[in-house]
């Protein structure tokens, strides 16, 4: 029985097999959209993922765990995924190849908080290179609240994140080290629009020019034809 697509990234991605994830061919479509979102994912589990009516899930779930990245997740981006079971080949590879939407959030949080909240600070480094990311940093953990409908949202930050996990080498990135140059201020598509109108644009001047010349050679064997009239 062949597995299904979201079988194919979690195996791939919890077995660190990247050339096994390129050939389900990523696409943001694709990337932005949850895995398996009525079941638990176990980041830490890197053979097999479990189900949510596994019991042993269920006795999981019970353990009051700390760290986020310890936690079993429901729902998660294949990005999100990817940080938490700290894979930076294929953090770089979806940010690279398949332009995922940044600002999706799971439990509040987006990829970046959770690239906060991991131990391994390579997934980290390689978000804090992308423009919106930058632009972003800042930007606040929403946790939902379950008893008064106005009572107001619990915000946090990446930094508060990063500190509340002992994670100290993410708080000297956040806190003290400059960001790093930016290597993704706009994507393919852009970039491929640009050098499209920049083609065309050359082009059309070279039409333009080459017409210029046209007439220019005209006017001149006119005013021959002229003078040798006149002569």
């Amino acid at each position: 029985m062949s597995l299904s697509i979201d079988d194919e990234i979690i195996i791939s991605i919890l077995q660190d097999d990247l050339s096994r994830f390129k050939r389900v061919h990523p696409c943001s479509i694709l990337m932005n959209r949850p895995l398996k979102p009525y079941e638990y994912l176990n980041p830490a589990d890197r053979e097999f993922y479990s189900k949510s009516n596994d019991k042993n899930s269920n006795a999981f779930l019970k353990k009051k765990i700390s760290n986020i990245q310890d936690r079993p997740i429901k729902g998660p981006t294949a990005l999100i995924f990817s940080i938490l079971c700290e894979r930076p080949s294929f953090c770089k590879y979806i940010v690279d190849k398949t332009k995922p939407d940044l600002s999706v959030r799971v439990n509040g949080l987006t990829a970046f908080h959770y690239a906060c909240c991991t131990k391994d600070t390579k997934c980290l480094s390689i978000l804090l290179r992308i423009e919106y990311i930058q632009e972003n940093i800042d930007i606040p953990i929403v946790f939902p609240t379950f008893s008064n409908i106005e009572e107001k949202k619990q915000t946090s930050t990446a930094l508060h994140l990063a500190v509340s996990n002992r994670l100290y080498k993410t708080v000297i990135i956040l806190a003290i080290k400059p960001l790093p140059i930016i290597y993704k201020q706009r994507n393919h598509k852009e970039n491929h629009r640009n050098i499209n109108k920049d083609n065309n644009n050359s082009n059309a001047d070279s039409h333009h020019n080459n017409d210029n010349d046209n007439n220019n050679n005209a006017n001149d064997n006119n005013n021959n034809n002229f003078d040798d009239n006149s002569d």
